[in-house]
């Protein structure tokens, strides 16, 4: 792999289950879906998501939570409602962009978002997408201030060294390099990613 040695983490875009792997012993985090376009999770999606949480406690895994964006959904109320939900996860949080309903002008509603959550949530959050997807909605310009914002979480399943960069962004900290894989544990399927340390080691206590 291009950069050396990587921490490896795994994500679920589903509250599908109620324990986490306990036989992966290379996982170093996990990322869970905290909420959904303007929607939180139910109570049952929301009992999952915290049993989630309470195993990664009790496995010592650093706790991420991300955001599905919705190209329909008022930019400003997505936040909220991903707010509501992070409850002061270890990890940064992320924001998912892949609607497969996008249309014109979403490249502005999604410059509208990150601008919102940077401001609501703080620090530098994580973009996750692939190419393809950006690079038809983003303009270069809106993607080069993303980018000044966020770092990447690129989503690439490919055997090639690196992956393939969306528009706005030179580099990676995150690659999610293999999707929908069944393990122990998990009642759907889960996504493997790695991370760069120097960026995976500012959150955790080595």
């Amino acid at each position: 792999i291009e950069g050396g040695p990587m921490i490896h983490l795994i994500d679920s875009r589903f509250w599908n289950g109620t324990r986490l792997p306990v036989g992966l012993a290379d996982v170093r985090g996990f990322y869970g879906k905290v909420s959904e376009g303007g929607w939180r999770p139910d109570n049952t999606a929301y009992l999952w998501l915290e049993h989630q949480r309470r195993a990664c406690r009790h496995l010592k895994l650093p706790f991420g939570g991300f955001h599905y964006w919705r190209n329909y959904y008022d930019p400003i109320a997505q936040v909220d409602a991903f707010a509501s939900r992070l409850d002061a996860p270890e990890l940064p949080p992320a924001l998912d962009f892949e609607d497969p309903y996008a249309t014109t002008g979403a490249g502005a509603r999604i410059l509208t978002f990150v601008r919102e959550a940077v401001k609501t949530l703080g620090g530098q959050p994580l973009v996750y997408t692939r190419q393809g997807w950006w690079n038809k909605w983003v303009s270069a310009e809106q993607a080069a201030e993303i980018a000044s914002l966020c770092d990447l979480w690129v989503a690439h399943y490919t055997t090639l060294p690196a992956p393939l960069l969306p528009r706005g962004w030179t580099d990676w900290v995150m690659w999610q390099f293999q999707g929908d894989v069944k393990v122990p544990g998990m009642s759907g399927g889960v996504d493997f990613d790695r991370a760069r340390p120097a960026w995976f080691d500012q959150f955790v206590s080595l």
